[in-house]
């Protein structure tokens, strides 16, 4: 007899998280669709993930323990290579889905065949799991591939997180599916790939809790070697939009060069305000990530007088509360 093959499956590298893991499978075991298999591949973790992971008994759930430390990309391909699903779901091994979230993403897939893959919005929390911010994109239910390629060329940012259900049928021929030269960004070029092919999905309700990093996380203050790594797929990229350099190319360069600068001013910007300083490493950086033009514009960001407003605004937020508390009272101060 043939062994029948789950609708979907749920593939969770996993790495060092045996304080969150059970939380995310819990959540996958609790979807209101029930049709599928949890593939979980341990990176060789040099806690208790594996023990947490075996002390669930349902048969649904696959679970691998490396031999060797494969790494972030090459963990995910393999991975996804032991998946059996129609739709494979990369599920990170800190996050939590929301009961319904397989019933609302594969009812869109059903409505839409030529989407490839979809997305959903967020909410984060933090490592006790309190819940912080709220993200939904103002996109709609069906997105042609080629609208959402172009966005993500020209923006530095992405509407979505990195769990997302795929249509196996998408990502036929794209290998490999994590390219290990983008590092932990991977992701990124996958979703290029498969926008270029493919349409795009999204459910405007916050149908998943994404856990964000640890404080003691290994990216964590490294942001300027995630930007140069996404400045990188985005260059690798360019020609799946734009093959020839026209009129057409040239105009989305400068709108991609224009959200790169936005980016960096605000992150000076908010360096100053916070008392910090611009750095001779953020100097360096600056000159692969941003053009010439776009360096003398941010060098005469930095001549303004931020400081002086830091100092203003701390003044105003020490005169707003004693303004506002309630003497006897625990009333904390909300962030201006």
């Amino acid at each position: 007899m043939f062994e029948k093959r789950p609708l979907v499956s749920f593939c969770i590298p996993t790495y060092g998280r045996a304080a969150f893991i059970g939380q995310t499978l819990e959540s996958a075991l609790a979807q209101t669709v029930n049709d599928f298999e949890i593939v979980v591949v341990d990176d060789q973790s040099p806690d208790n993930t594996t023990e947490v992971v075996r002390s669930f008994s349902d048969q649904r759930i696959r679970l691998t323990r490396n031999d060797i430390n494969l790494g972030v990309p090459q963990n995910l391909n393999y991975t996804m290579s032991l998946a059996k699903g129609d739709y494979l779901i990369l599920l990170e091994d800190h996050d939590v889905l929301y009961p319904n979230y397989l019933q609302a993403t594969l009812a869109l897939m059903m409505r839409y065949p030529s989407v490839g893959f979809v997305a959903t919005g967020i909410v984060t929390i933090d490592e006790k799991g309190v819940p912080q911010e709220r993200y939904v994109e103002n996109l709609p239910e069906f997105m042609d591939g080629r609208k959402l390629l172009r966005r993500l060329l020209t923006r530095t940012d992405c509407p979505f997180s990195v769990t997302a259900v795929i249509r196996r049928s998408a990502i036929q021929g794209l290998e490999p599916l994590f390219d290990p030269k983008y590092w932990w960004y991977a992701d990124q070029h996958l979703w290029l790939r498969l926008a270029a092919r493919s349409d795009f999905g999204y459910v405007k309700q916050e149908l998943l809790r994404f856990r964000t990093r640890e404080s003691d996380h290994f990216l964590t203050d490294r942001f300027w070697e995630t930007y140069i790594c996404l400045e990188q797929i985005h260059r690798d990229n360019w020609k799946l939009i734009h093959p020839y350099h026209g009129l057409a190319s040239r105009k989305d360069l400068l709108l991609y060069e224009m959200n790169k600068l936005k980016t960096v001013a605000a992150m000076r910007a908010g360096r100053i305000l916070r008392g910090g300083s611009w750095t001779e490493e953020d100097i360096k950086f600056t000159q692969f990530y941003i053009s010439p033009l776009s360096r003398s514009i941010l060098n005469a960001i930095g001549m303004l007088p931020l400081g002086l407003l830091a100092k203003f605004r701390e003044v105003f937020r020490t005169y707003h509360h004693r303004r506002t508390s309630i003497p006897g009272s625990k009333r904390e101060l909300r962030a201006i």
